[in-house]
């Protein structure tokens, strides 16, 4: 996420930081450098011209505050002006009082609607311990419904069936008649998309929203489609009461320009993100977080979030223990791979540390997730014995069983198991006495 703009936006920051004072000329030279940043990025040129008058104003017309370096004052100016362009008084999704409350989605197709209304469903169950039914009204794709049918009883949500009705009104009317009638607490109500924004599309989405009873519309927008997404979103919102706006796909390598752009354009907030591909993976969006990312900052807090999601403290106390006393197996390895890959895997991870967009593409390229899952299927194909004593995959005959079940190589297998006997040997030579050593200079280099 936003890997390409925080790369060229950090390098700027770090021209202006290495020089000994700032004035308006190399100001100005920094600011520039960020504005073609943002065009790169996708975001629409009147956003791009009214942050940077304020980053200008801001730089120019402070004083500089003793015992900051000027590079990082300029840097903090940044941040706070992305964040005011990315904030909105409204902050979070409302949860109304009454039952049902009524969301409807809408946005062109391929957005990710679908997904996202079985996301949302997911999110208010476990965010607020609502009850959540779901339906689907588009009437001109029947597979729209098979999917949001399959995909919401995978994930146990309440489907409501409105293939008995023949035009979208009357599904929008029967779902929240089925919805009342079992007292959910809110109807989610999936709408149909085009490929592109026509007359047709928006009489109908009109139409089930002022005689649907939907209380907030959520506009689903690709956050891949760039500085194009604001003008779609404009166009909806001109058509549609909007309440708010969620981006979705925003782990792939998008530019940002969507990001940026939307919320800015419409004066809508945007409300949620979709982080990934998995139905769990909707985040409440974070202007400060955002913010920190761009400017490669990195997002420690939703790092330390999804670790207390996935990874239990009575499981990290026991992998601790094993390690210290150098029992750390194959289970406990596997353990550890499961949860990377819960957490979106190792690159995920790895761009939510600070300077990550700095890291060498040399460096990254090594980095094979591929790796991981071949290393997984490896573990998978042992025997618990094995698993639990990985001295005895020494053995010729095992490691052929084991490559013939997993489908890797002998020889990449034979790689896997030196490296974890490497980590093995590390991990024990990591005492409690050399890890409180650790802390205590790290904590002093802090002060």
């Amino acid at each position: 996420m936003f890997k390409l703009l925080a790369k060229k936006i950090s390098n700027s920051l770090r021209n202006i930081a290495g020089m000994g004072a700032i004035n308006e000329s190399n100001i100005s030279k920094a600011a520039e450098d960020i504005r073609r940043a943002l065009i790169d990025a996708d975001v629409s040129l009147s956003v791009i011209d009214s942050f940077i008058n304020r980053v200008k104003q801001q730089a120019i017309g402070t004083d500089k505050i003793r015992g900051i370096t000027h590079g990082h004052q300029f840097t903090q100016i940044v941040h706070d002006e992305l964040i005011k362009t990315l904030s909105h008084p409204q902050k979070h999704l409302k949860i109304l009082q009454k039952k049902p409350m009524v969301i409807a989605l809408a946005g062109l197709q391929g957005a990710g609607k679908t997904t996202t209304c079985i996301k949302l469903a997911l999110w208010l169950k476990s965010n607020h311990n609502l009850t959540v039914k779901v339906a689907s009204v588009d009437c001109h794709r029947p597979a729209a419904i098979d999917q949001l049918e399959h995909t919401a009883q995978k994930e146990n949500i309440d489907f409501i069936d409105t293939r008995s009705f023949h035009d979208a009104l009357n599904m929008a009317q029967g779902a929240l008649k089925a919805a009342r009638h079992a007292h959910a607490d809110v109807l989610i109500i999936d709408m149909a998309g085009r490929h592109q924004i026509d007359q047709k599309l928006m009489s109908e989405a009109k139409g089930i929203v002022t005689q649907g009873n939907v209380d907030q519309v959520l506009f689903v927008i690709d956050s891949m489609l760039g500085q194009s997404a604001a003008d779609i979103a404009k166009a909806f919102h001109d058509a549609l009461p909007l309440s708010g706006i969620i981006l979705t796909k925003m782990d792939a390598d998008a530019k940002g320009g969507a990001a940026l752009s939307a919320s800015h354009i419409t004066q809508l907030p945007i409300l949620f993100v979709g982080t990934g591909e998995k139905t769990q993976d909707l985040a409440a969006f974070d202007p400060e977080r955002i913010a920190s990312r761009i400017l490669d900052m990195g997002d420690i807090v939703s790092l330390v979030e999804q670790a207390k999601k996935h990874i239990s403290e009575k499981d990290a106390k026991k992998t601790a223990q094993k390690i210290q006393s150098g029992q750390f197996d194959f289970n406990d390895f596997l353990s550890q791979l499961q949860q990377i890959n819960n957490m979106g895997g190792i690159m995920s991870i790895l761009e939510r540390l600070p300077g990550a967009a700095s890291l060498p593409q040399k460096a990254l390229d090594m980095i094979d997730e591929k790796e991981f899952k071949r290393t997984e299927a490896a573990i998978l194909s042992m025997t618990p014995h094995e698993r639990a004593f990985p001295e005895h995959m020494k053995h010729p005959s095992r490691i052929q069983r084991v490559s013939q079940g997993s489908g890797v190589q002998e020889t990449e297998l034979k790689k896997i198991l030196k490296k974890f006997e490497k980590m093995r040997k590390t991990m024990k030579n990591f005492s409690p006495s050399k890890m409180q050593k650790m802390m205590s200079q790290f904590q002093n280099q802090m002060k």
